[in-house]
């Protein structure tokens, strides 16, 4: 249960910002995350009926929309991860930063490596592209992972697409399936003619989508029910048909651990340093609570920041993955999330 004072407080921060909405959220993550047809071991040949309600979870309640997959039998899932083992699959990877792996903290490179490592444990075959990696992995990836040879993030979506479109077309066999990130990997890649899903990790209200309703062979997807509202308000074609499907995100469970002793009044801040983050009205609670230690991890640290902050704020830096990012989670009494975007 929220503490009274933090849920009071909260209240009054909702009321004066009008516009803004809270979420105190759950972090949420899918297992066992397959990409099949629904015509069982046909493969995906270009039409947006093939691309899922042909993604599921082989576990319920883990991270996608339940709804798609209610009443599904376990022997269907079976014949679903069966057939997706014999799909060839392209992952793009997010150009903004490194990844495969991941320096630091990104949501959408975390969200990305994540698909990566499932699809990887389901059996799928893939492939992934990225860009340059400077620093690699102290144990090499069990995976097909292809470098671009012009971008090195961040860089041009653009220039990434072009990579990545010149390494898709010397594969062989060809791909079954691309695995995009964000409205630019659409835009970029359709022309491959090869069947697309292209996750919208962006803000906004949809006017980015460049792709029409008669572009067949992609599928959008979105990482919560209330994006997809948003963004339908101005692409109305996304709704009610097959060119959209919701299925949330998050990092994998072993990113996180149980603790049972919480350290008593402390509340969580993880982010970029900026106002889309909500990191002015986490100082904002922190200023109307100073009885409670308020947790502020992020990057991209301003000059003079911390000579700014409230006597209860600690700036602890870029929260690192492993066992920092699973204590840091694990024994703040709570975590804040105030977001100025539907997603």
């Amino acid at each position: 249960m929220v503490d009274e004072t933090l849920r009071q407080a909260a209240l009054k921060l909702a009321a004066k910002r009008a516009g803004l909405v809270l979420f105190l959220i759950a972090i949420a993550m899918w297992n066992n995350l397959v990409i099949t047809g629904r015509y069982g071991t046909h493969k995906l040949l270009g039409t947006r009926n093939l691309l899922t309600k042909n993604i599921t979870s082989a576990e319920s309640g883990a991270g996608y929309n339940a709804e798609n997959d209610a009443g599904v039998s376990v022997s269907t899932r079976h014949g679903r991860i069966l057939a997706a083992k014999k799909l060839r699959v392209v992952l793009i990877a997010n150009q903004y930063k490194q990844q495969f792996p991941l320096v630091g903290y990104g949501g959408v490179e975390a969200a990305v490596e994540t698909i990566a490592e499932t699809l990887h444990e389901s059996g799928v075959n893939f492939t992934v592209i990225t860009p340059v990696v400077d620093t690699p992995p102290e144990v090499p990836y069990e995976y097909d992972i292809r470098q671009t040879p012009h971008c090195r993030a961040p860089c041009d979506p653009a220039t990434f697409a072009a990579d990545a479109k010149d390494i898709i077309r010397g594969l062989d066999p060809r791909p079954d399936v691309i695995w995009g990130q964000s409205d630019w990997s659409g835009r970029y890649l359709h022309d491959l003619n090869v069947p697309m899903i292209v996750t919208n990790h962006d803000s906004g209200n949809g006017e980015r989508i460049r792709l029409k309703r008669n572009c067949s062979h992609v599928m959008n997807r979105f990482v919560s029910g209330s994006q997809l509202e948003v963004w339908s308000e101005r692409k109305p074609w996304l709704r009610g048909g097959d060119d959209a499907f919701v299925l949330w995100e998050g990092f994998r469970p072993d990113e996180f651990r149980l603790y049972r002793d919480k350290v008593p009044k402390t509340a969580l801040f993880v982010g970029r340093l900026i106002r889309e983050k909500g990191i002015q009205e986490f100082m904002l609670l922190a200023r109307w609570n100073p009885d409670w230690t308020f947790l502020c991890y992020g990057p991209n640290l301003k000059v003079g920041f911390e000579q700014r902050l409230p006597a209860n704020v600690k700036y602890m830096g870029e929260l690192k993955r492993g066992e920092a990012h699973r204590e840091a989670f694990g024994k703040s009494s709570r975590f804040f999330m105030y977001v100025t975007d539907h997603e």
